[in-house]
């Protein structure tokens, strides 16, 4: 199994249009650094025997005990969730359509990360809509956009954007949520909701306008850091589709498999990178294809399953040779003509 992922990893830094495109003869696409450890045939019998759950002891549908997430699975201060698709383009009741992602057809999954260094800390794949909601995900205090055509946003109190320039702040409070309104460049303002920032804390931004000079305007801290601190899925998003392990399947399950090692991966990067960063070594850091490249060859070790090529001695095919001969020469002694083909050199 440990060969298995290594063998993974190493066709997610090394990608081909199929993945048994790594066994061939040709000289452009077979890669000796796979084919040596398994045969193409031990490798699709692996993949396809493979599971991380019994089938004996699922529940069955219709029981109340039935999730559909059975055979998945059963920092800094700043934390942010996002949702990340997992591309998947086969029969699921769990597949999603969002037409403004790059992947726009898969499995969502709910995303809670390190907003610093990117470290995925928990997810949860989305089943659908449900009265009760199943999410593990809680805060304590929390801070993100909104959207103005949502029910109970106090549009009546706010200016609107066109009433507002370039720096200008308004803001609406009802117990400890607030929802601030402030102009950025463009036309339309950003509207944050908070319940952990103080409306008088301030800071400033450098910001261009018609000058070629940037200059500082005024901005309410609760945006200045959202904008900071929110890419913390996003830089898990980027390390994850560089040398995704991923590929095509026709079971449901094995996407979010594959997400699964895909995020333990970049997650022991991202901490070894941070050790590195810490520490008094002057050593630089690994890139993460060479970290990739590390870890399948301590994963993979000296493994493989292959027989060494080359003939083993046979007995009993050596005495029936030395007979077939013996019976020709004998025909042969005798005068007789034999047919071109009746005698089969061993």
């Amino acid at each position: 199994m440990k060969a298995l992922l290594g063998v993974l990893v190493v066709m997610g830094k090394h990608v081909l249009p199929s993945f048994r495109f790594y066994w061939s003869v040709d000289a452009d696409f077979g890669v000796p650094r796979i084919s040596k450890v398994m045969s193409l045939k031990r490798f699709l019998k692996i993949r396809r025997n493979l599971h991380i759950n019994y089938n004996e002891n699922m529940p069955e549908r219709g029981n109340r005990d039935f999730d559909k997430l059975y055979k998945f699975f059963n920092p800094s201060r700043y934390l942010f969730v996002d949702e990340y698709m997992g591309g998947f383009k086969g029969r699921s009741s769990l597949k999603q359509y969002i037409p403004l992602k790059t992947v726009t057809h898969g499995f969502k999954v709910w995303a809670l990360s390190c907003a610093v260094t990117g470290v995925l800390l928990a997810f949860e794949v989305y089943e659908g809509y449900t009265i009760v909601p199943k999410s593990t995900f809680t805060c304590l205090f929390a801070c993100g956009t909104m959207q103005t055509n949502r029910k109970f946003y106090p549009k009546h109190i706010l200016c609107k954007d066109t009433d507002l320039q370039m720096g200008e702040i308004d803001f609406a409070a009802a117990g400890e949520v607030t929802v601030c309104k402030w102009k950025d460049r463009g036309k339309k303002c950003v509207v944050i909701g908070s319940n952990m920032h103080n409306l008088r804390a301030c800071t400033v931004v450098r910001r261009r306008k018609k000058s070629v000079e940037k200059e500082e305007i005024p901005c309410i801290l609760c945006i200045h850091e959202y904008n900071k601190y929110m890419g913390g899925v996003n830089l898990l998003d980027l390390l994850m589709s560089c040398y995704s392990i991923s590929w095509k399947s026709r079971k449901r399950w094995m996407k979010p498999f594959y997400f699964v090692i895909d995020s333990a991966i970049v997650n022991a990067y991202i901490i070894y990178k941070t050790t590195m960063q810490l520490s008094t070594c002057r050593e630089k850091p690994m890139t993460h294809l060479r970290f990739r490249r590390s870890l399948a060859d301590e994963l993979i070790g000296s493994y493989c399953s292959r027989v060494q090529k080359g003939r083993r001695p046979n007995v009993v095919s050596d005495v029936v040779a030395e007979g077939v001969l013996s019976a020709a020469q004998r025909k042969l002694s005798n005068g007789l003509t034999l047919p071109a083909k009746s005698v089969k050199w061993y």
